[in-house]
């Protein structure tokens, strides 16, 4: 557990910081969120096909066919999972086949 003066450092610190400075460094902070995309906002990657993920969407909504707000969210939670499942074995194949 961190000491007081070692949260006082860090919150000093912190205050300092203003962010990347160079161009590149700004690009590669703006895709965080997207670098390994389990996190990313939104589902579907700049790289991928959104008809694919569309085309998962909908199998699964006529699969469970959802009645209500909540249902269609889970639905949708469901989807988004899966599809996020799919983008990790597909990177782990191709990491174990270089």
């Amino acid at each position: 557990m961190p000491t007081d003066k070692q949260i006082q450092a860090s919150k000093a610190n912190g205050s300092r910081s203003r962010g990347p400075a160079t161009e590149q460094g700004k690009r590669n902070s703006a895709r965080n969120a997207t670098r390994h995309g389990l996190l990313a906002q939104t589902v579907v990657l700049e790289e991928e096909v959104a008809g694919r993920f569309l085309e998962l969407f909908e199998a699964y909504l006529d699969e469970y066919q959802p009645r209500t707000a909540s249902q269609v969210s889970l639905v949708e939670t469901m989807a988004a999972a899966r599809w996020r499942q799919l983008r990790v074995w597909g990177m782990q194949k191709s990491g174990m086949d270089r």
